[in-house]
């Protein structure tokens, strides 16, 4: 029974030279996995993401664990995660039944480790800029002094 995988990075040409590797050592019927490499909503060659409402890398799983179903793989995939897929790999193992194992990159578990360490320690500058830019704004358009300060 051949494996199914969705595998996520953030261009898909980045498996093109794995998928040409699968071509010329396999014929469908002895390719032991089946492999989905979709474009990302937003990316290359899928249409982008609603406009009217925010759509983060949770709704992107969610669409892709309902490519996964339409595909017929609604009994189980593995989902691999590299670069903003493995933050979508992450939703899919833990958000959707079907994805029965996730696999990320070593580096992204690196990453994941860094990202938190932000998230505790450095985040404070990017939180005031996406929750009171104006604030900010204001403040540094009264003083040069209060610009390189910032």
């Amino acid at each position: 029974m051949e494996k199914k995988l969705i595998l996520q990075t953030g261009s898909f040409l980045e498996f093109l030279p794995m998928l040409q590797q699968f071509r010329e050592e396999y014929t469908p019927s002895t390719l032991p996995y089946h492999l989905v490499v979709p474009s990302l909503p937003g990316f290359t060659f899928s249409s982008g993401p609603p406009l009217d409402r925010d759509f983060g890398t949770a709704d992107i799983a969610r669409v892709l664990d309902q490519l996964m179903g339409d595909l017929g793989f609604e009994s189980g995939y593995i989902a691999q995660g590299g670069d903003i897929g493995s933050r979508i790999a992450r939703h899919l193992g833990v958000d959707h039944e079907s994805c029965k194992d996730d696999h990320l990159n070593a580096s992204e578990k690196r990453g994941i480790d860094r990202m938190l360490n932000f998230m505790a320690m450095g985040s404070a500058y990017a939180t005031e800029h996406g929750t009171r830019p104006s604030t900010i704004g204001h403040v540094l358009s009264t003083s040069p002094l209060a610009l390189l300060a910032w």
